[in-house]
C-alpha cells in the first residue's frame, strides 16, 4: 500500500472516528474512489473529476461545484449546494476548498488525482476496511490478518496467532518475539528477521508482548543502561531504590523520584533535617564509636586466645611476644607472671611470698611453662 493512498484512506478514517477534527484541511474537497452520480447535473462521473464534500460528503462534478462558486465569488466562502427537497446542507466549502476548486491550488488537484489513481489498483483499500485501519492504528500490536510460518521457530500460525512489526511489517510468534526482547542486550530491540533488519520494536509493542514481571524487569535493565551511559550520574542512596539523576552544575541536592528521599550532593548521604556541617559533626560521632568497638573486640579476642592479659591491678591489656615471663605494667608498675596470669609478689609487694606466683618457692616452678618468671 503506497504512502498517498493510506495517507487519503487515514484522511477519511479521521473524519469517521472524530469528525469535529480535521487534520488535513488543505485536502478538504476529496476526490471519490468509486464513480457516482453529480448532485447538480444527475449525470454520471468519472472518479476523476466526480468530487465530496469532506464534511458533508456529498457528491458533485468539478464543472457544476465550479459554477456555483463562480456564482458568488467574492464572500470567500460557499454553502454545499444540495438541491433536493426542504432540506438544507449545513455544509460549507471553505477558503482552501475554493482555491482547490478553481484551480489556485493546481498542486493540490494533481496530489489528490494521484491519490485517486492509486486507490484505484487492485490491492488498494476500500472504505469497507477503515474501522478496521482505525482499530489497527490504535492496538498495541497489529495481528497476521493470514496464516503465516514464523521465521524463528519454523513452526505454522494460524490467523491472528502472530504479530506484524509496524516498522518492517515482519510477522512472528508472540513467543519468538517475546524470548527476543528478554534475552537481547540491549533495551533498543531490533527486528530478530535473519534478513538483518535494522527496525526497532516500538515499546507498545513489547509491553504488550511481555508479561508485567518482564516488562517490569525491561525497564529496569533501560534504567540501568541510562544511568550506566551518564557521565555525571547519581545514584539514590535509599536501599534498594531504583532511582538516579544526571547531576548538573553546582546542584547541592537531589530529591528521588521514587523514593522521594533527599540525597545531599555534598556529603554523599541523605541527611534530611540536618545541615551539612551538623551532618559531619555526626558522622564524626558514630565513626569514633564503630573504631572504639572494633578496637575493643579486638583486645577481647586477643585475651581470650591467650595472646594477651588483662593487669590484674588496672586492667590494662598487655601482651607479649618474647622474653622471660617477668613483666610489668606500664600503667601501674604492678609486677606481673606471664606464666600464671597475675601478680608476682604478694600484696605487700616485693619479696611478699604470701600471696602472688610463688614460683621458686621449696623449688617448685610457679607453672609448668614458666620462662623465668623470678
Amino acid at each position: 500500500l503506497s504512502c498517498s493512498v493510506l495517507f487519503f484512506i487515514m484522511a477519511q478514517a479521521e473524519e469517521i472516528t472524530n469528525p469535529h477534527k480535521r487534520p488535513y484541511r488543505q485536502y478538504l474537497v476529496v476526490p471519490t474512489c468509486e464513480r457516482s452520480k453529480c448532485m447538480i447535473c444527475c449525470k454520471m462521473i468519472p472518479t476523476a473529476s466526480i468530487m465530496a464534500l469532506a464534511k458533508c460528503t456529498h457528491s458533485f462534478c468539478h464543472t457544476c461545484l465550479k459554477a456555483k462558486i463562480q456564482q458568488d465569488p467574492a464572500t470567500g466562502s460557499a454553502p454545499c449546494p444540495y438541491p433536493y427537497g426542504r432540506y438544507k446542507c449545513k455544509g460549507i466549502l471553505e477558503d482552501t476548498e475554493i482555491d482547490g476548486i478553481l484551480g489556485k491550488r493546481k498542486e493540490d488537484r494533481n496530489f489528490t488525482q494521484r491519490q485517486l489513481a492509486e486507490a484505484k489498483e487492485p490491492n488498494a483499500l476500500k472504505l469497507k476496511d477503515l474501522i478496521q485501519l482505525v482499530t489497527l492504528t490504535e492496538a498495541s500490536i497489529v495481528p497476521n490478518p493470514e496464516p503465516f510460518e514464523c521465521s524463528i521457530c519454523l513452526l505454522p500460525y494460524g490467523t491472528d496467532e502472530g504479530v506484524i512489526l509496524r516498522e518492517c511489517f515482519h510477522m512472528f510468534c508472540r513467543e519468538c518475539l517475546a524470548g527476543s526482547i528478554i534475552n537481547a542486550n540491549d533495551v533498543i530491540v531490533k527486528c530478530p528477521s535473519a534478513e538483518n533488519c535494522e527496525s526497532e520494536i516500538q515499546e507498545r509493542e513489547i509491553k504488550q508482548l511481555l508479561s508485567d514481571e518482564d516488562f517490569s524487569k525491561y525497564l529496569d535493565k533501560s534504567l540501568r543502561k541510562a544511568e550506566a551511559a551518564t557521565q555525571n550520574s547519581f545514584h539514590c542512596l535509599t536501599p534498594n531504590c531504583n532511582g538516579w539523576c544526571e547531576v548538573a552544575g553546582d546542584a547541592g541536592i537531589f530529591i528521588c523520584q521514587v523514593c522521594y528521599q533527599e540525597n545531599c550532593l555534598v556529603c554523599k548521604v541523605i541527611h534530611t533535617g540536618q545541615t551539612c556541617q551538623d551532618n559531619k559533626h555526626q558522622q564524626e560521632q558514630e565513626q569514633r564509636k564503630a573504631d572504639n568497638l572494633v578496637a575493643e573486640q579486638t583486645l577481647k579476642n586477643l585475651v581470650d586466645s591467650g595472646q594477651a592479659m588483662r593487669c590484674p591491678t588496672c586492667l590494662a591489656v598487655l601482651s607479649k611476644t618474647d622474653g622471660c615471663d617477668w613483666m610489668v605494667c606500664a600503667g601501674c608498675s604492678t609486677e606481673i607472671c606471664w606464666a600464671t596470669r597475675g601478680p608476682r609478689w604478694g600484696p605487700n609487694g616485693p619479696g611478699d611470698i604470701s600471696g602472688g606466683c610463688r614460683c621458686q618457692v621449696n623449688g617448685v616452678l610457679c607453672h609448668q611453662d614458666c620462662q623465668y618468671c623470678h
